[in-house]
């Protein structure tokens, strides 16, 4: 058996040449030498991260303006407010521009919370005559005289419902008073007893009446109902639950303009939702 011995050899070994020595010879061929200094020559500044804002606003009291000066309607919104802001942009800040989308919101809240008062006031002077001399003067114009025999009461107030066409002949079932408002009153009139075929069908149908007691003169809503109404509910003045003999239930939203429908010189309003028609 023969066994072979290992040797290990370096064929070739060249020691590393020298930086000066690699550019004593090699360091001008093909080569440039730049030099170069950092943070020496460089120049110092601060800078702010978060910018400080600042605004100069103005007050004044008592409230001065013009209303002639309509060319900067910015300016006339800060006179009228009696404060306001040096800077302007374009004669029109972005706070007025937000302003100007709610302006029709705001004109209907305004007309819808004080409409109702200068109709009571208006219908007040007509039944007054304009003469407000005493109480006494006051009350028998709204009031009538007990003749009735009405155990509970000297005097009461008498809803004209004679005097709207759709009521006339008809029956009241229900009456009730809102509860968060004491001069709102309900009352139910059932389907009249003969059909009137040269009217349409929403005139046929049972309604209900809204009434400002201060106004006796004319219903504020007339709303039309699919079926008989057999209960109603309203906490809220603007909101009337009616429950239905056919076991629906209808919901009556008196802001909603878009429902009315114009039969004459009058607007009938159908159910915002009804639980019969889904």
């Amino acid at each position: 058996m023969i066994k072979l011995d290992r040797i290990g050899f370096v064929i070739y070994e060249f020691p590393p040449i020298p930086y000066e020595l690699y550019i004593k010879c090699y360091g001008r061929s093909n080569t440039q030498q730049v030099l170069v200094q950092t943070n020496d020559d460089a120049l110092e500044g601060e800078t702010q991260t978060e910018p400080l804002v600042s605004k100069t606003k103005w007050t004044q009291c008592p409230i001065s303006f013009n209303l002639s000066a309509t060319d900067n309607l910015e300016k006339l919104k800060n006179e009228c407010s009696g404060v306001g802001c040096e800077e302007l942009v374009d004669g029109i800040s972005a706070d007025y521009r937000r302003g100007g989308t709610d302006t029709n919101a705001s004109l209907y809240q305004f007309v819808e919370k004080y409409g109702q008062i200068i109709l009571s006031l208006l219908e007040e002077e007509d039944q007054y005559g304009g003469s407000q001399s005493s109480d006494q003067n006051l009350n028998s114009d709204i009031f009538e005289n007990n003749t009735r025999d009405l155990k509970f009461s000297d005097q009461f107030i008498n809803m004209k419902v004679d005097d709207v066409t759709f009521l006339k002949g008809r029956h009241v079932s229900h009456t009730l008073f809102c509860r968060e408002s004491d001069v709102k009153l309900i009352t139910v009139h059932q389907k009249p007893s003969t059909k009137d075929s040269s009217t349409t069908e929403l005139v046929n149908r049972c309604m209900l009446c809204q009434w400002d007691i201060t106004q006796p003169s004319t219903p504020l809503h007339i709303l039309v109902s699919n079926s008989d109404v057999t209960s109603i509910v309203c906490n809220d003045p603007s909101l009337v639950v009616a429950g239905m003999r056919d076991g629906s239930i209808s919901v009556w939203d008196v802001r909603d303009r878009t429902l009315g429908v114009r039969v004459g010189d009058t607007s009938l309003r159908p159910a915002s939702y009804n639980t019969g028609e889904w």
